[in-house]
Formats: structure tokens, C-alpha cells, sequence
């Protein structure tokens, strides 16, 4: 498995904490023909440039169970956003499904994260139309 180890100011994390599985990561893009937005919202989804005040989410202009977020885009149209939070509890659950009902969304969730691999979960959005993307496995091509 092709990991990264993260580091902080410098130095590398503890062994384990922030692994990143690169191999997954650039298997699912290339499966869906995206690719990583260096600095995105996902509000870009929806043709806006920020929504803050999402009920249920945890940071500032968030979704609810946000967490290890990316946008990813086709060309230069948003496809998807991606968390990876570690877990998500039945009121996350309840918000999730509220903000994707108002802003027409849909997601998935997969076990299939590349953000520490194994301990988080795998959220992706994307606009109710554009189909299911499910995330490519590790037993994947």
C-alpha cells in the first residue's frame, strides 16, 4: 500500500496517525475521471460560493460530519464532496439527510476512506442527479 506519513510544523506525525493511502485515493479519481480542487467548498456543488449556518455541521461553513473534506472536480464543474470523518452518530445521521434534502444532495457511506484507512468513514456528496458514486475498494481493479 502506497502510505504517506502526515507531518506537523516539520516533524512526521506518531507511526499510524494521518496515514494516507494514496494507491485508493487515486484509484477512486481515476474511476470517476476527477481531480482534487486545492482549496474547495462544497457549496460549489450547487453553484455557490459558501452556505454557513448548516444545522448539524461542525465547522464553519461545513456539512454536517464533515471532517478530512475535499472537493473534487470534471474539467472544472465540482463533482463531489468527500469526508472522512471518524465516525457519525444518529443526530449527524438525521442532519445529513436534512441538508442533502435542502440543497439537493445525495451521499453515500462507505467504509472505502484513504484518509487513515481502516478508522474512518467514506461520505460522498454529490447533486441528486448525477448518479451514485460509490467509492472504489481496495479489492477494486
Amino acid at each position: 500500500m502506497d502510505r504517506v506519513a502526515l507531518t506537523y510544523k516539520g516533524k512526521p506525525l506518531p507511526k499510524g496517525y494521518g496515514d494516507y493511502d494514496l494507491a485508493l485515493r487515486a484509484r477512486w479519481a481515476e474511476a470517476r475521471g476527477l481531480s482534487q480542487v486545492k482549496h474547495g467548498n462544497w457549496a460549489k456543488l450547487i453553484g455557490k460560493q459558501e452556505i454557513v449556518g448548516v444545522p448539524g455541521a461542525r465547522y464553519y461553513g461545513g456539512l454536517p460530519g464533515d471532517d478530512h473534506c475535499s472537493l473534487w472536480v470534471r474539467g472544472k464543474r465540482p463533482m463531489a464532496w468527500v469526508s472522512q470523518p471518524y465516525h457519525l452518530y444518529p443526530d449527524t445521521l438525521r442532519a445529513m439527510l436534512a441538508a442533502a434534502d435542502k440543497y439537493g444532495l445525495d451521499f453515500t457511506v462507505t467504509t472505502g476512506s484513504w484518509w487513515y484507512p481502516g478508522r474512518t468513514l467514506f461520505v460522498e456528496w454529490h447533486r441528486k442527479g448525477d448518479g451514485l458514486l460509490l467509492p472504489v475498494t481496495k479489492d477494486a481493479a
